[in-house]
């Protein structure tokens, strides 16, 4: 059902019972007002200045009006924090919990979430209080929780590149504890309002993608300066909220929302998971041609040697997109162009052994082997080279140097420049797929995103600057050193 709402209007979240039809909402989230802590303003809000038993009705309130609201497949995320009062610690989520398991909720999941920084403590017997849980909640047994949706990837090491046979290409099951640094007060704007705890627009995007489909309704009855709103309008989903301060409400649409707006990456309309578990497939396929040829020439079953096999280009054309499911394996043509007369019948055969043994069955892939001479391959070019290919060199599958068509080959591959462009027995590997280490950098600073990630490889990117000018500094140097040496008398 589509609601005609504002995407957040001034309502409050008691009313939601009352104002929200049933089985109108695919998703809702929120972090209900602290427990008579903070004063968000108004005079009909929920917390400041209350008796815990009357704050702990209102929630119940709240829950049972959402809970109405909540189709069969959706879910309700509810984000509270831990914290002391007159030096005891509230276990309000272990409460929230129970008045909604009362109501008819499941409990799915709890969630830590680690905000990695918050204001210091000095109390005693009190440490920083850094992590807030998340509470999972579903109208049914069987909500929508599209888990592949989130694998993670954000832990990958920097080796990932190198290595991509090392990496299951669909990432991890995501953990229960989700690192996200809470956004500084005020940040939106200079001139924002301040919000006790505003939510983090990444840690909302995962709920979202994991528990939602574009056109799905997303609500947050606190809505706040609408953080889960404006996230799900950038997402494709219809988002609406509750909220009682009317500054809050113009700082969403005037600050929160055009921020959000401006800061969200509309190109992922696939998530990080899906275009890591690309790159991998791709980075195995670039790869898999040098690891081949390496390990060929280090097997103990046969007597090949750079000499002897003397290649001059491999020609990779893999199939595009994932492996077949059921096995896994993904299927690549692979034409072996050598420059001297070899048994090639025995070196397609070798190839493939090769291919199927541990370190290089690794990649998932299973080529189809074609060795041909240079010559043949010059009187039926069209066979065997048929687009424009990017050349890798230096057995470096990550060091492209350009676009190459069927003639700029033909003239190239007999000199001696293109031999050099080999390494250690692997020659030049020439594959459909277009991939540049800067794409590469790029995306694993996307993965391992963290604002202070951000600053030191700043600062790492300036020294190493400075190192690279140093150097050239010290090379002139020498060079007038040795200059000022030989004019001597």
């Amino acid at each position: 059902m589509k609601l005609d709402f504002e995407e957040v209007v001034e309502q409050d979240a008691r009313d939601t019972k009352q104002v929200l039809p049933e089985n109108s909402v695919d998703l809702a989230i929120t972090s209900p007002p602290y427990f008579d802590l903070k004063d968000y303003g108004t005079d009909q809000q929920i917390g400041y200045g209350q008796a815990k038993e009357e704050y702990l009705d209102d929630i119940e309130e709240v829950f049972e009006g959402v809970y109405q609201a909540l189709n069969d497949s959706g879910s309700f995320w509810v984000v509270v924090d831990t914290y002391k009062r007159e030096d005891d610690i509230e276990l309000l989520q272990f409460e929230m919990a129970k008045i909604a398991k009362d109501l008819g909720f499941h409990l799915k999941e709890i969630i830590t979430w680690d905000k990695n920084h918050t204001l210091p403590w000095s109390k005693d017997y009190q440490m920083r209080n850094v992590f807030e849980y998340i509470l999972v909640f579903s109208k049914t047994g069987e909500p929508k929780f599209e888990k592949d949706r989130i694998k993670e990837v954000g832990t990958v090491k920097d080796y990932w590149i190198n290595f991509p046979e090392r990496y299951n290409p669909e990432g991890k099951t995501p953990r229960n504890i989700w690192e996200y640094t809470i956004p500084s007060q005020g940040s939106w704007s200079d001139e924002s309002i301040q919000h006790a705890c505003p939510f983090p627009p990444k840690l909302v995007e995962r709920i979202i993608r994991l528990t939602t489909d574009k056109d799905d309704t997303v609500f947050d009855p606190f809505a706040g300066t609408g953080t889960v709103i404006a996230q799900a309008e950038v997402m494709g989903r219809k988002g609406f909220g509750f909220e009682l301060n009317q500054d809050y409400i113009e700082n969403y649409y005037e600050k929160v929302k055009p921020k959000i707006e401006d800061q969200y990456e509309s190109e992922l309309d696939k998530s990080e998971h899906e275009i890591f578990e690309q790159m991998i497939y791709d980075l195995r396929r670039l790869k898999h041609p040098k690891k081949v040829i390496r390990e060929l020439l280090n097997h103990e079953g046969n007597e090949w040697t750079e000499d002897n096999l003397n290649l001059n280009t491999i020609i990779a054309y893999p199939q595009p997109g994932e492996p077949e499911k059921e096995h896994k394996i993904m299927h690549q043509d692979m034409v072996v162009i050598h420059e001297n007369g070899i048994d090639e019948d025995q070196l397609e055969e070798d190839i493939k052994e090769v291919a199927s043994t541990p370190k290089s069955s690794k990649f998932g892939i299973e080529p189809n082997v074609k060795v041909v001479e240079l010559k043949e391959v010059n009187g039926n070019f069209d066979e065997y080279f048929s687009n424009s290919l990017n050349v890798y060199t230096r057995g470096n599958f990550k060091q492209k140097v350009d676009e190459l068509d069927k003639e700029e080959w033909l003239e190239n591959s007999h000199s001696e420049n293109w031999r050099e462009l080999g390494k250690n027995g692997v020659p030049p590997i020439l594959s459909s797929i277009k991939m540049h280490k800067e794409e590469l950098d790029q995306l694993h600073n996307r993965l391992t995103d963290d604002p202070e990630k951000r600053e030191l490889r700043e600062e790492k990117s300036d020294l190493e600057d400075k190192v690279e000018e140093l150097e050239k500094d010290i090379e002139k140097f020498r060079e007038k050193m040795d200059v000022k040496f030989i004019d001597a008398p």
